[in-house]
């Protein structure tokens, strides 16, 4: 009844106006404005009180927050805000919002070491005003990435947000739990992050941490941002805090100027320069001389060649970068991983080890070293696969962070190494592909026979084949059970696989047979060594590591 009262006076006074003069429509004019800002004032306090008195509800009742107050989550609300809203995190993931747990998993690993605080480069052509607010926005980056892995990483809060937004999963972070109070509709005025807004560089340093955690990862190394650990720290007795990266042409990846991370408000600029002018301490290598990993530490004298026995994976690396780049530490974690499996596999024999892990440190006098294995131009850190003393850079768009790549790269390369291993199918190929000529002139053929059941070729016969190729043996493999050899070599009727030792020529030959109780690499190349010794005259040629 109000409004209507309203509206007729001022119908009243608009008619008034059409009829009177110049002076009085201005008079009018002005009562009018003077009326509607009051009225307009008048309903923001209205509507400033109303909303105050809801949110007081909604703090007595949480589930008021999902619709009109009604237990079933009735009351509509905006759905489209919130479907706008629960695409949000997939976004800032770079994922679909049908990704699966390993494909959200994967892209954080991604995101998180692209734009980690520790990897912010200052841009030497911007003012030190600039770059500061460019490293903020980088540091809110990687929190909003955390925070997004650590909601979609997680299945009951994923399926909370899918239903309910952030407001579902800040209830559910307050212990209630939005699923079990039925369906609900729209929202109310709970806030677009609720509990999840106090979520901070501490968080999402913890998620980092512990994301890398199996392979020593750490936390930020970031001056002023409290509740974090430097990378360092996970490292305790290992790996200290480290200086910068020194050398000549040979580039560099990871790390920048100054050190680490330093933070917003993480001293003046005359402090940051002093310290940049002094002479970072000399860092220790990542890898101890006998580490337990079993991470061969490599350098110019002991860099494996063609006189090499074992195959060997070499990550490439700066010391001086351990303590300040993510790629660089997840790195040598992995590459302690990888050995530490193998190893376990030789039973901890290194010398039975399916190939090796070596490591190279690049920092200092060794950058031409390096510069000379790797080609110029190429950045550390970076893995290669060293056969016969060639080294085959692993192209890093082919890379992933985890031991299982490497390892499947390095045995792929050993099982396509032409020359290494004659296919044998059927007594002519014995003849001809084994016993048609020794490798070494003067000396008796030997061949090593492998015969098996697999389809596929065996790694491990590829590995000892390797490691006996300058022997004097000839290596053979028969895949699938090939039924005319069994029976030729009486081995038929035995379980496979079956290693043969023949003797002599394609007219005349003997055959011993490998009857130990396993067949381990380890024990397969003694077997293979004491066959050399007996009938080689001379005996083996003399291998390095």
């Amino acid at each position: 009844m109000c409004h209507l009262w309203r509206n007729a006076i001022l119908i009243a006074l608009l008619f008034v106006l059409v009829h009177d003069n110049q002076s009085g429509f201005r008079g009018i004019k002005s009562v009018a404005a003077q009326y509607g800002n009051r009225y307009e004032q008048k309903d923001r306090v209205n509507r400033r009180r109303q909303k105050e008195r809801n949110y007081g509800n909604q703090q007595q009742n949480p589930w008021t927050q999902f619709g009109g107050g009604n237990s079933n989550g009735s009351g509509g609300g905006n759905q489209y805000k919130q479907r706008q809203q629960n695409d949000s995190l997939y976004k800032t993931l770079n994922v679909s919002k049908d990704a699966t747990e390993k494909e959200i998993k994967s892209s954080y690993r991604k995101l998180a070491l692209k734009f980690h605080p520790d990897k912010f480069k200052p841009n030497r052509n911007l003012s030190d005003q600039v770059n500061e607010k460019n490293r903020a926005k980088q540091e809110e980056r990687f929190v909003k990435i955390a925070q997004a892995y650590d909601i979609l990483g997680d299945e009951k809060k994923r399926r909370v947000y899918d239903k309910f937004g952030m407001d579902g999963v800040e209830l559910l972070a307050k212990g209630h739990d939005p699923e079990e109070n039925g369906g609900f509709g729209g929202f109310s005025n709970a806030g677009s992050n609720g509990g999840y807004s106090n979520f901070n560089e501490a968080d999402a340093a913890k998620i980092f941490e512990k994301m890398f955690a199996n392979g020593g990862m750490g936390g930020f190394n970031m001056g002023s941002m409290g509740g974090m650990g430097g990378f360092e720290k996970m490292f305790t007795g290992g790996i200290p805090n480290m200086g910068g990266f020194s050398g000549g042409g040979f580039s560099n990846k990871g790390g920048f100027p100054g050190g680490g991370f330093t933070g917003r408000g993480g001293g003046t600029q005359g402090q940051r320069d002093g310290q940049r002018s002094r002479k970072p301490e000399e860092a220790p290598p990542a890898f101890s001389k006998d580490d337990e990993s079993g991470v061969v530490s490599l350098g110019e004298r002991k860099f494996p060649d063609a006189r090499s026995k074992h195959a060997w994976l070499i990550y490439f690396y700066d010391k001086n970068n351990v303590s300040r780049d993510p790629t660089t530490r997840e790195y040598v974690a992995v590459a302690k991983q990888l050995s530490k499996t193998l190893l376990r596999k030789a039973k901890g024999k290194k010398d039975a080890m399916m190939f090796k892990v070596g490591a190279v440190d690049c920092s200092g006098n060794t950058n031409g070293f390096c510069e000379s294995k790797l080609g110029s131009g190429v950045k550390v850190p970076t893995f290669a696969i060293v056969l016969n003393g060639k080294v085959d850079i692993i192209p890093e768009d082919d890379r992933l962070n985890d031991a299982k790549f490497f390892h499947d790269k390095t045995i792929e390369a050993l099982l396509n190494m032409k020359g290494l291993l004659a296919n044998i199918n059927s007594i002519q190929h014995v003849k001809t592909r084994l016993l048609g000529s020794s490798p070494r002139p003067g000396q008796t053929t030997v061949a090593i026979l492998l015969l098996t059941e697999k389809y596929d070729t065996s790694s491990m016969f590829r590995s000892l084949a390797y490691r006996h190729r300058r022997d004097g043996f000839v290596f053979g493999e028969s895949r699938a059970k090939n039924l005319q050899l069994g029976k030729e070599f009486n081995v038929s009727s035995r379980p496979y696989p079956h290693l043969l030792a023949i003797i002599g020529n394609s007219e005349s030959h003997v055959v011993e047979r490998f009857d130990g109780e396993s067949m381990d690499l380890d024990s397969l190349s003694r077997w293979t060594d004491a066959i050399g010794k007996k009938h080689f005259k001379y005996g083996p040629k003399k291998s390095r590591s």
